[in-house]
């Protein structure tokens, strides 16, 4: 890639080889990219949290809610962390623990107001970053992309 240092990959280990990006730092930049975005943009409209929180919002079962096993093992990380992160979020409002009506001995972590407020914030941000995607690639590349990235998430690496 070449252009200002906001062009540059953030990944310069499996970045550009021979002047050809590879796929998986692209995806990579991509994927933190957008992140940021929606982040920025949904603590700009009163819901500032830190990037953590994804892993909550983007995993939560946001009807039921769920319990911290179910989203440390969603989402990759240890429970003692997921415990970290939902802990920071009840401080912040976003969500509470209540009983687990299945099972009284466990909790489940819901969402607050200001949590399904955070997350409705959120979903506009998302629905205009799709708006923009289209605009960049046009809807039939946006729908070719969405369908090769189904391919790679299906593929199971």
């Amino acid at each position: 890639m070449t252009g200002d240092d906001s062009a540059q990959l953030r990944f310069p280990s499996v970045g550009d080889r021979a002047g050809r990006p590879n796929t998986t730092a692209l995806l990579g930049e991509a994927f933190l990219r957008q992140g940021a975005h929606i982040a920025m943009t949904v603590a700009q409209a009163g819901f500032p949290q830190p990037r953590s929180y994804s892993l909550v919002f983007a995993h939560i079962d946001r009807e039921r809610g769920s319990r911290l096993t179910e989203l440390a093992a969603r989402t990759g990380v240890t429970p003692q962390s997921m415990s970290d992160v939902v802990n920071a979020m009840i401080r912040d409002g976003y969500v509470e623990r209540v009983p687990d009506p299945d099972d009284g001995r466990a909790k489940r972590i819901v969402l607050t107001a200001r949590g399904e407020a955070g997350m409705a914030e959120g979903d506009r941000v998302i629905a205009a970053l799709e708006e923009r995607y289209a605009e960049v690639l046009g809807a039939d590349d946006l729908e070719t992309l969405r369908t090769l990235l189904r391919r790679i998430v299906e593929a199971r690496f």
